[in-house]
C-alpha cells in the first residue's frame, strides 16, 4: 500500500469538480481489484498487489489533470480504467496505487453532421454512441465486438472488430484526441501528429485520454448479412482468400468454427445453426450485383438459410453468452497471417484434445492479409487444479500463435513476455524511449509493457519475464500429451443440482460489464456498487462467509428491478429473482435499510440524467 496524506488528499478534493467521487471505502476499491479475466486469488496475490489505495472517477479533462499532478506529487502510481471488458490485465493496478475510473464520464458532446464527426468523453458506451448516431441518420463506421464497453478501452487496447475490414483499425476513424499525459499537461492530438500513435494501442501507459473525435458515416438503409458453411477450415479460409482478391468490400468477414456453433445450439438448446466451419460476411449497401458475384465466388459450397445468417450477426454482440456452458471461461487472442490461420487453428484444436478440453474460434478481418482470431474454452475455478492447468493453456496458445507467424493482439499483465512479438524490437524500443521521456518518474499504469521494470516483486518479475515464460509455454507445448494428460486426470466434474439461484448466477456471470451502461441506478449513483457485476461479488462473499461491511451491504438494495441488467446479460441471468434472493439475504443479516431506499429514489427523482434517458427510450 502506498502512503497517501489524506491532508493533501482533502485538498485534492477542492480542486476537483464537485461531480468527481473519491472512493476510499475498502469493499468499493476492492471492486477495481481485477478485469474480465478470472485468476484465483492465491495466484494473483503471489504476483501483485492489486487492491488500489483510492478510486477516483472525474467528471472531466480538468480532474484527470490534477489527479495526475497529485499523483506525481505524492510518487502514487495511476492506472486508468474504463469497463474493465478485457481479461489479460491492461487496467489492474498490480501494485496499487490511484485507479483513474473514466467510466461515468460518457457525455456525447457533439454530433456534427456536416463534416460527420461526433466528439466523446472517453467513457461513453459505443452502443450509447451509436443510438445517439441513429436519431441524425448516422452511425459509425466499426466498433468493438462488446458494443457495450468504452471508447477509450478499444482505443487503447485492440482496435480491431466489426466493420474493422472495410474501414480499417479505429486508429484511421480517430479525427483527434484529448489525452491528458503523465505530469497532467493536456493536449489535442490527431494522427498528422507524430506523438499520435503513442497513445493509440499503447493500454494507457502513455496517457490519459479524455475525449475522442471519431469519423462517422451515413446510416445504411440495409442490413444484409450472408453465412457460409465449409467442409473443412482449410477450404473456409480459401474462400475468405478469394473473396479479399475479388475486390469485394462488405464491411464484415467473420471466421466462426464448429465448436463455437455447437456451444450456440447447446446454449440455445436447440439446432439453429449447422456445426461446420462458417464464415459470416455483412453488408450494408444495395448492389446486388456484388452480392450475385458473390455467389459465383462460392459455386459448391453451401449458403446457410438467411435466417441463421441473420441469428449469428445478432449474436455477434454477445460472444461470452458461452459461458453458460462452462460455469468459467478462459480465452487467447491472436493476430493471424490469413494464410496461416486454418493451421494455427488445427494446431490448437490439438492442444485442446491433449488436454481434454473443447476449443472454440471466433475471428474477426482485420484486413486483407490479417485475421483477429479469439478462442474460448469453458474451465471452472472451482476444480482448481484443472483451472491452473487450463491457464498454462492460454498461455500455449499464445506461444503457439507466434510460433505460427502471428502476435498478440494485446499484452495487458499476463501476455508481457511477448511485448518483442507485438511491437517489434525497434517499436518498442522506441515506446519504452517516449515513455522515459514523458513519464520519467513511472507514474502511468506501470509494471507493463513499457515500463523500465516490471514489477518490484521478484517473483513477478520472474514469473512474467520473456526468458522464464515464453521458454516455459514452448516446453508445455513440446510436451503437451504429457501435460494434457495430467490435465485431463485433474477433471472432476461436479454436480451443480444443488446450487441456488444466487451460487448459479455467481459461477455464470462473465463480468463483461455490460450491466453498468444501462444501469439506471449506476448512472444517478456513479456507484459500481449497485451495478449487477459488484452485487454478484457481494454475493459471492456471502456464499463464502467473509465479513461485509454493512454500508457496503446497503447499496445492494439501491436497485430499480427494471431488468436492464437481466435483459443486457451475456449470461442470460434471471437477475431479478437472484436480487430477491440477495436481499432476502442481506435483509436477515442487517435489516432493511430504509433510510438509504428513500434517499436513493429522491436522487432518481433529481436526476436530469436519469430522466434524459427515459424520455429518450
Amino acid at each position: 500500500m502506498h502512503q497517501i496524506d489524506q491532508t493533501k488528499l482533502s485538498l485534492l478534493k477542492k480542486r476537483l469538480n464537485k461531480r468527481a467521487r473519491i472512493i476510499t471505502e475498502l469493499e468499493e476499491c476492492s471492486l477495481y481489484q481485477r478485469d474480465l479475466g478470472e485468476v484465483p486469488s492465491w495466484f494473483e496475490k503471489a504476483l501483485f498487489n492489486t487492491m488500489p489505495d483510492i478510486v477516483i472517477q472525474p467528471f472531466n479533462s480538468s480532474d484527470v489533470s490534477e489527479i495526475l499532478k497529485f499523483a506525481n506529487e505524492e510518487n502514487v502510481p495511476v492506472v486508468p480504467r474504463g469497463c474493465a471488458s478485457w481479461g489479460f490485465g491492461g487496467s489492474v493496478p498490480i501494485i496499487g496505487g490511484i485507479v483513474i475510473d473514466v467510466s461515468p464520464m460518457r457525455k456525447i458532446i457533439h454530433i456534427d453532421p456536416n463534416n460527420m464527426i461526433v466528439r466523446v468523453q472517453s467513457g461513453a458506451r459505443w452502443s450509447d454512441i451509436d443510438s445517439c448516431l441513429e436519431k441524425h441518420g448516422l452511425s459509425l463506421m466499426s466498433y468493438s465486438s462488446s458494443k457495450f464497453t468504452t471508447v477509450v478501452g478499444w482505443i487503447v487496447t485492440g482496435g480491431i472488430g466489426i466493420n474493422s475490414f472495410r474501414f480499417g483499425h479505429v486508429r484511421e476513424q480517430i479525427e483527434s484526441i484529448e489525452v491528458v499525459l503523465p505530469d497532467g499537461k493536456i493536449r489535442t492530438l490527431s494522427p498528422g501528429d507524430k506523438e499520435f500513435l503513442y497513445f493509440i494501442g499503447t493500454e494507457g501507459q502513455m496517457g490519459v485520454i479524455t475525449e475522442v473525435a471519431l469519423k462517422i458515416k451515413k446510416r445504411s438503409r440495409l442490413s444484409c448479412p450472408r453465412l457460409f458453411y465449409f467442409d473443412s477450415t482449410e477450404s473456409a479460409f480459401n474462400f475468405v482468400e478469394k473473396v479479399v482478391c475479388s475486390g469485394l468490400k462488405p464491411n464484415h468477414i467473420g471466421y466462426i468454427d464448429p465448436v463455437y456453433l455447437s456451444q450456440v445450439n447447446r446454449v440455445r438448446e436447440d439446432k439453429i445453426v449447422e456445426e461446420r466451419p462458417a464464415v459470416l460476411i455483412h453488408f450494408d449497401d444495395e448492389f446486388d450485383e456484388d452480392k450475385l458475384k458473390l455467389v459465383e465466388l462460392v459455386n459448391g459450397f453451401y449458403q446457410a438459410p438467411d435466417y441463421q445468417a441473420s441469428y449469428l450477426w445478432h449474436e455477434r454482440l454477445f460472444t461470452m453468452a458461452i459461458k453458460r456452458l462452462g460455469p468459467k471461461i478462459l480465452a487467447g487472442e491472436a493476430l493471424m497471417p490469413i494464410k496461416k490461420a486454418a493451421d494455427f487453428i488445427e494446431k490448437v484444436d490439438m492442444l485442446g484434445k491433449n488436454f481434454g478440453t473443447e476449443i472454440s474460434f471466433e475471428g474477426h478481418l482485420a484486413n486483407e492479409s490479417e485475421i483477429v482470431l479469439m478462442c474460448f474454452f469453458l474451465s471452472g475455478e472451482r476444480q482448481r487444479l484443472r483451472y491452473v492447468f487450463h491457464m498454462a493453456l492460454a498461455g500455449m496458445i499464445g506461444k503457439l500463435s507466434i510460433k505460427n507467424g502471428g502476435k498478440p493482439y494485446g499484452l495487458g499483465v499476463w501476455n508481457l513476455a511477448f511485448a518483442k512479438e507485438k511491437y517489434g524490437k525497434g517499436t518498442l524500443e522506441d515506446y519504452r524511449q517516449f515513455k522515459k521521456e514523458i513519464d520519467p518518474k513511472g507514474t502511468l499504469n506501470p509494471s507493463k509493457a513499457f515500463s523500465e521494470k516490471i514489477t518490484h516483486l521478484f517473483l513477478a518479475r520472474l514469473f512474467l519475464s520473456p526468458l522464464f515464460f515464453s521458454n516455459t509455454m514452448s516446453l508445455l507445448i513440446k510436451f503437451s500429451r504429457l501435460v494434457g494428460f495430467f490435465a485431463k486426470l485433474s477433471n472432476r466434474k461436479r454436480s451443480r443440482g444443488s446450487e441456488s439461484l444466487m451460487e448459479r448466477a455467481v459461477l455464470e456471470c462473465s463480468r463483461c460489464g455490460s450491466c453498468l451502461s444501462v444501469c439506471p441506478a449506476y448512472l444517478v449513483t456513479n456507484d459500481e456498487a449497485v451495478t449487477a457485476r459488484a452485487k454478484l461479488s457481494l454475493a459471492k462473499k456471502i456464499i463464502d462467509g467473509k465479513h461485509i461491511n454493512v454500508e457496503f451491504a446497503k447499496k445492494a438494495f439501491l436497485c430499480l428491478h427494471c431488468k436492464a441488467c437481466e435483459n443486457i446479460c451475456q449470461s442470460e441471468l434471471p437477475l431479478i429473482k437472484v436480487w430477491e434472493e440477495l436481499e432476502a439475504k442481506l435483509k436477515d443479516m442487517y435489516g432493511w435499510p430504509n433510510e438509504s431506499i428513500e434517499d436513493f429514489m429522491v436522487r432518481v427523482d433529481e436526476s436530469k440524467d436519469y430522466w434524459k434517458t427515459v424520455n429518450d427510450l
